[in-house]
């Protein structure tokens, strides 16, 4: 089984399709699956329609911060209550292509971690630009060599990430993991333009990404710091 795990917030306009496209990907392949959205406190109508797809698929669970966290937390979240052997992430913002699911579980048959690189990345220029700050800073202090930290689409064998709690450190797992041993695979995944909605992630979302990251490298990640959430 796998889990997909989804942070949202604000995307009424995206979150409907997002969620039938997944399911869409697990009918045409067989796939034995579950789609997990963890809503950062949307103050649209995304909770009102992820309930009403629930109520049609039984595959669907979804929780629902205690407050909003700047997407902090919503990935350790959807770990914690994953059942699947294998746990993905997926925005749904629909930027992210659910058909390359396919290739990520294809290339988990040889490697622990699989990063989708958006090697063809459909964001604004400053995005990106302080992306590639951000993936640099985090080679230089992990050793490692990843293009994409920040890529959304991303799995993971459940017992590779089952000793970190850590709220925070989930943003840059790749590197941690690969640090402790485990193999971190590289594929190109699509990667589309925002078409509706705005993104949450502002410059000071990055500077506080960048003072994570000097404190997850130097700390012993044995906090547990997962955020209150409960069940939609």
């Amino acid at each position: 089984m796998i889990s997909i795990i989804s942070p949202s917030f604000n995307e009424e306009k995206n979150i409907s399709e997002h969620i039938l496209s997944v399911l869409r990907v697990f009918d045409a392949n067989n796939i034995d699956g579950e789609l997990i959205i963890i809503d950062d406190v949307s103050t649209d109508s995304t909770r009102d329609i992820v309930k009403e797809e629930m109520s049609k698929d039984s595959r669907i669970r979804a929780f629902v911060m205690n407050k909003n966290s700047k997407r902090v937390g919503t990935t350790a979240i959807g770990f914690s209550e994953a059942k699947g052997e294998i746990i993905m992430t997926i925005d749904c913002d629909l930027q992210d292509n659910p058909e390359d699911i396919t290739s990520l579980l294809k290339a988990m048959d040889e490697c622990d971690v699989v990063i989708g690189w958006r090697s063809k990345r459909k964001d604004p220029f400053s995005k990106r630009i302080s992306s590639k700050i951000g993936n640099m800073l985090a080679n230089i202090l992990f050793g490692t060599h990843f293009h994409d930290m920040n890529a959304s689409m991303r799995a993971f064998k459940k017992e590779s990430v089952a000793e970190i709690s850590n709220a925070r450190a989930h943003r840059f797992l790749p590197h941690i993991l690969s640090s402790r041993g485990y193999k971190v695979k590289e594929i190109h995944v699509n990667h589309r333009k925002r078409l509706n909605g705005k993104s949450e992630f502002r410059f000071f979302n990055r500077l506080h990404t960048i003072v994570d990251l000097f404190i997850i490298r130097f700390s012993k990640l044995k906090t547990k710091s997962i955020p209150l959430y409960k069940t939609i």
